[in-house]
């Protein structure tokens, strides 16, 4: 990659290139200095990593953790929600340290961007210099800071989500893309999740050259089917290993119709008495869906786990995976169910219908009702050695789409492009 070759081969960054920032940790106690050098590339998010979790969320430390891993020199710039000044700290994961500054956005939502885009801004122009940005959200405030990049001479790479976009109200949907268009077009290239996203920048008159599909990157090595019999890790967790387990992971928002799900499950007990439901996630729905579920008769057998660091111990646990959005981009829960062997039962929206064939490798619910929900998931269970066949061409079909290592060629072929 022009300008931003593996470490190894860069040798040791110049005095120049590097700084010791004071370090503290996000609880604003006080650690040893910190050596930041001259990054080869900055993930530039205006979320808040660390309390939020979602596909972009995991995006931007997946790919931070696996460029590192390579010997790239990562920096991730992302913000915190609160009025405090920027801290400098370590992303951590096993033996992987991210330096990582923090940024302070407060939740006054124009005054908090301003001062998010002025420091974040200073940091990018003056002192970091990165040679590649990649900006690893969708809204205004990396639109803004995309064009910032570009303008002041760095590669940038912008990831580009627009499912939310529909979901607004008129006037503002017709803002949204015109920002949204307008840092593509200041892009060096634009990666999407989904072929659809690809369809509907070229209708909007991005260059179709200009525009790339990438797949969200799951670990395929920690993300794998459990070895053997379910009752070992069915018993970490506290689960009956007779019964029949089926998963829902991800956030308990509106878009997610988690609402359809427990419907579904009330219409499957009634066939399948043995069967169990795990919830894993947490969001502003939750104390809803508990409701419903109560009045639903089916509280007993449904299991709401909340959020979990990792949820790989519950999709082993399981015997299939259900996804009921009204829309998706490309799911991460999905493609690590997929990975774990898992057949997987999905609405046809969006970024689904691309991942899945049916009864393939997966089983599309094209009407995402209750009653069709029910008899696919139906299907799975009556038929275990359909259900083992699908499962292992999910996984095969996730190692070989979404594997991180696959990701990580992927975009140091598009930073050369940039």
């Amino acid at each position: 990659m022009a300008g931003c070759a593996p470490a190894p081969t860069m040798g040791k960054p110049s005095d120049a290139e590097c700084w010791n920032w004071q370090q503290r940790s996000l609880t604003a106690e006080r650690d040893p200095p910190m050596k930041v050098c001259q990054p080869d590339i900055l993930f530039l998010a205006s979320v808040d990593i660390e309390r939020a979790v979602g596909g972009a969320e995991i995006e931007v430390k997946r790919l931070a953790w696996g460029f590192a891993a390579r010997g790239y020199r990562v920096v991730l710039l992302a913000a915190r929600h609160h009025w405090r000044p920027p801290v400098w700290s370590l992303l951590k994961a096993e033996d992987r340290e991210i330096p990582s500054l923090w940024v302070p956005k407060p939740r006054v939502r124009l005054l908090g961007s301003l001062m998010f885009i002025a420091i974040a801004t200073w940091y990018l122009v003056f002192r970091l210099r990165p040679r590649v940005v990649q900006t690893v959200s969708l809204w205004n405030v990396p639109t803004v800071m995309a064009i910032l990049a570009r303008l002041t001479g760095n590669r940038v790479i912008r990831r580009s989500v627009w499912g939310d976009v529909r979901a607004l109200p008129a006037q503002k949907r017709r803002l949204a893309c015109r920002a949204r268009l307008l840092a593509c077009r200041f892009a060096g290239m634009i990666s999407v999740t989904n072929r659809e996203s690809v369809r509907l920048l070229t209708d909007l008159g991005i260059d179709e050259s200009a525009i790339v599909h990438v797949p969200i990157p799951v670990d395929t090595s920690h993300y794998r089917p459990w070895p053997g019999d379910r009752t070992t890790v069915r018993s970490s967790l506290g689960l009956d290993p007779a019964s029949h387990y089926i998963c829902f992971v991800g956030r308990l928002e509106t878009v997610k119709r988690v609402d359809v799900l427990l419907r579904a499950f009330s219409h499957l007990v009634a066939k399948r008495s043995q069967c169990k439901l795990l919830i894993v996630g947490d969001g502003e729905q939750r104390r809803a869906l508990q409701a419903l579920a109560q009045s639903l008769g089916i509280g007993e057998q449904v299991t709401f786990a909340g959020q979990v660091k990792d949820p790989l111990q519950y999709l082993q646990a399981s015997d299939v995976f259900v996804l009921t959005s009204e829309t998706e981009g490309h799911s991460v829960a999905l493609t690590e169910a997929m990975a774990c062997g898992l057949p997987v039962v999905v609405t046809a929206v969006g970024g689904n219908k691309e991942c899945i064939s049916h009864r393939v490798n997966g089983f599309l619910v094209s009407s995402g009702t209750p009653a069709a929900v029910a008899d696919a998931i139906l299907e799975v269970l009556d038929h275990p050695a359909q259900a083992a066949r699908v499962g292992q061409n999910a996984r095969l079909w996730a190692v070989e789409n979404c594997s991180l290592e696959r990701i990580i060629d992927r975009y140091l072929e598009l930073y050369r492009l940039a």
